[in-house]
């Protein structure tokens, strides 16, 4: 393999140099990481990108019918069949229509992982009233 898309190596561009760090920074929406610790703005900042993503991709328009893990996994493999590795070439920086195509599918795939965790948390811990 190579190494979930660390070494499928790009033209570099942004910092990114392969395809594991493009999806990592979701596809250059967020192609800077955050100061650690994070700061006032940082957090902000993070904030926004929360409230985008979730504005884009409301619970209610999304399919999360299985709490299995290894459902969710098997999502992201299938998607990495049918969209990562398909129409883009080693050492060349991807199309603007697998890029504009691979954000909307990265904040989708976050929105997904930020309501099951939540999900998982109201079921551990309860619902707050």
């Amino acid at each position: 393999g190579d190494r979930g898309g660390n070494s499928f190596k790009l033209q570099r561009k942004d910092g990114i140099s392969e395809l594991h760090a493009l999806w990592d920074s979701v596809v250059t929406e967020y192609a800077n990481d955050w100061e650690e610790p994070l700061s006032s703005s940082s957090w902000e900042a993070v904030g926004a990108a929360s409230t985008s993503i979730r504005n884009i991709n409301p619970r209610g328009r999304l399919f999360l019918t299985s709490k299995n893990p290894t459902d969710w996994a098997n999502e992201s493999f299938e998607i990495s069949k049918d969209f990562v590795y398909k129409n883009i070439e080693e050492h060349k920086w991807p199309s603007a229509s697998y890029i504009s195509t691979g954000k909307k599918i990265a904040e989708q795939r976050l929105a997904y992982g930020g309501y099951r965790l939540a999900d998982l948390l109201v079921e551990l811990w309860g619902q707050e009233e």
